[in-house]
């Protein structure tokens, strides 16, 4: 069995050095200041642990990074907010699935209300049949003895993604588009 390589390793931060990162970063992904700042931060665990030194000496240039992807209009938490609510809300996730997912990723708790506030009265029941729909739960399960018997299992099926008792229970009693 051959060895591995042994690992590069991590370079010398610097500002610069952290800009391009967090340029190329936001090149492949979209992601709010805070999960970025998250990303940077491993990147300078990693070099400060082989290279010596604080974390804290470069929380200055990672804050000066991210101020200046901000003011050129790369990263912007409002605009990905309302951007990833919307996605969410049309791949069938509940309002409280999409507060949960977007809060682990360090948008803010505000934002993401504001955003939530902007979907229609009946936006968790659409979401809940676009999930169900997905998932052939409900009505779009294809053979009605198997619907049946397994009403409960669809339920909680629902209930896991954070769909109301009232919503689930709608969804499933519905008809199929």
């Amino acid at each position: 069995m051959s060895e591995r390589p042994p690992r590069r390793p991590p370079k010398k931060i610097t500002a610069p050095y952290l800009e391009r990162v967090a340029v190329h970063y936001l090149q492949r992904y979209t992601a709010p200041s805070e999960h970025l700042k998250r990303v940077l931060r491993r990147r300078i665990r990693k070099s400060v642990a082989h290279h010596g030194g604080e974390v804290a000496d470069h929380e200055p240039a990672l804050e000066q990074v991210i101020e200046r992807l901000q003011q050129a209009g790369m990263l912007d938490d409002e605009r990905w907010t309302h951007a990833r609510v919307g996605d969410l809300h049309r791949r069938g996730a509940s309002k409280r699935a999409i507060q949960s997912k977007l809060g682990m990723k360090g948008a803010p708790r505000a934002m993401v209300d504001y955003a939530l506030s902007l979907l229609d009265a009946d936006a968790d029941l659409s979401a809940a049949r676009v999930y169900a729909k997905r998932r052939r739960l409900g009505p779009w399960c294809l053979d009605e003895d198997e619907r049946k018997e397994r009403r409960q299992k669809h339920l909680a099926a629902l209930a896991r993604q954070g769909f109301s008792f009232d919503v689930a229970r709608r969804v499933l009693d519905g008809e199929a588009d």
